[in-house]
């Protein structure tokens, strides 16, 4: 039952207490609740603190009343009452004794606070250092992708300026609609080599999206011309030798 006194006890010297009558009130109700030696279990105050406060403010209300009681107290002592005396000075006793378990236990709860700041604190740098570690990673990657791709750009050079080189070489015994079929398979084949080479190093680290038609309009169209040469070429050979047989038959 005094527990349950003690609890409610400890819920109204944790308001503002502004006037003496609140004093005189909260007084009155310590004196109920640590009656008949009536010693508070330290485990109700940090049950108590840690539910009903939120902040440091809040404690320090808590502490802070319970001085003003001890010192109302001294203050209106009625020093001829031995009886009263007695009383009171039991009182003040078991008033410190809470301040003091509440002054710890407040200490206690800003113990567990900054140890709970310093957890999450380590956690975000854990967090912090595993993702360096995996742009680190990405970044390797990429800087491998661009270089290997940068030696297919060298390599593909290489390669279209030999073909092309050994075709040249022979352009007077070929015949012109062979030289434009070549040029135009070169030229296509370079272009779409080099386009989506480039485009892949332009899109590295860059967030996956749709791409929509128009990002490739150019190069689309480009195709399509060469495609279109490439048929009026071949319609240009296949009439020119039709006409040929026609001609010598």
């Amino acid at each position: 039952m005094n527990d349950e006194k003690f609890e409610e006890f400890l819920k109204n010297i944790s308001k503002d207490l502004n006037e003496e009558e609140d004093y005189q009130k909260v007084i009155i109700e310590a004196k109920d609740v640590y009656k008949n030696d009536y010693r508070h279990p330290y485990s109700l105050i940090t049950t108590y603190i840690l539910k009903n406060t939120t902040n440091n403010e809040d404690i320090e209300r808590l502490s802070q009343n319970i001085r003003w009681m001890v010192s109302y107290i001294i203050k209106n002592q009625d020093k001829k009452n031995k009886i009263k005396i007695e009383e009171d000075k039991k009182l003040l006793t078991n008033l410190k004794k809470l301040e003091d378990h509440i002054n710890l236990d407040f200490i206690h709860v800003q113990y567990y606070k900054d140890i709970e700041k310093q957890k999450e604190s380590l956690e975000s740098l854990v967090a912090i250092n595993k993702k360096l570690e995996n742009d680190l990673k990405n970044q390797k990657n990429q800087y491998i992708t661009i270089l290997g791709i940068f030696a297919s750009i060298v390599l593909a050079f290489v390669g279209v300026f030999t073909f092309s080189t050994s075709i040249f070489s022979n352009i007077d015994k070929s015949s012109i609609y062979r030289l434009i079929f070549v040029m135009g398979f070169i030229a296509c084949l370079f272009t779409n080599l080099l386009y989506f080479l480039f485009n892949f190093i332009k899109n590295i680290g860059m967030e996956k999206r749709q791409r929509s038609f128009k990002e490739h309009f150019g190069i689309v169209s480009f195709n399509i011309l060469i495609l279109i040469v490439l048929i009026c070429n071949g319609g240009f050979y296949l009439l020119i030798e039709r006409l040929r047989y026609f001609i010598i038959s």
